[in-house]
């Protein structure tokens, strides 16, 4: 419990958890013993974080949502996820066991995964603040689409009166390969964002 309590502490003050190389074995092994499926949707709810859902993990590990039932209680039976979903809602059984899934998937493939996750949010009409963040989490990929999330997401920021976070959501942005017509928009939103920011 003490192991537990220390581990939130960290967690609240934005401090990632490495899994140690025993826990990312015990987390592949367990998987692997529950099949494709069940690690499909492990993954998914991994990849998604506090926007997974059984319809969005279901979406993402493209999972016929009609059959995930036995998928979800073996992944609960081997403590991967939490037991009981709240309205369709998913999650992990304890923060480590996502980073181990996500360490356990190489680079290329978390950044599609990331980038498909973003679409499914989009789709659902999850606003562009939500689906930043998963976005701000890997690399810059060069696709417009990213920009315009960005800037909307850059919009909301300011409008809530965080001038900072739309400096940096801008930033990003211009990191993405913006066309040239969004490269105009992109220096004109930033130079006011940064007025605001002071």
């Amino acid at each position: 419990e003490g192991l537990r309590a220390s581990n939130r502490l960290r967690i609240a003050a934005g401090e990632r958890l490495a899994p140690s190389p025993r826990l990312l074995e015990s987390i592949t092994a367990r998987l692997a013993r529950l099949g494709h499926d069940a690690t499909a949707v492990a993954k998914a709810v991994a990849v998604l974080g506090p926007e997974a859902s059984v319809r969005r993990a279901a979406a993402l590990a493209e999972a016929p949502i009609l059959t995930l039932d036995p998928v979800l209680r073996s992944l609960v039976a081997e403590g991967i996820l939490l037991d009981g979903d709240r309205d369709g809602v998913l999650a992990l059984a304890h923060p480590l066991i996502g980073e181990a899934i996500i360490a356990g998937i190489g680079p290329v493939a978390l950044q599609t995964a990331r980038d498909r996750a973003a679409r499914v949010l989009l789709d659902e009409g999850i606003a562009a603040a939500r689906v930043a963040g998963l976005l701000m989490l890997g690399e810059p990929a060069g696709a417009p689409w990213r920009v315009d999330v960005l800037v909307a997401a850059a919009d909301d920021a300011i409008a809530s009166g965080a001038a900072g976070t739309a400096v940096a959501l801008l930033t990003r942005a211009q990191r993405e390969s913006p066309t040239a017509e969004q490269r105009l928009d992109l220096r004109s939103r930033t130079g006011r964002a940064l007025l605001a920011a002071g």
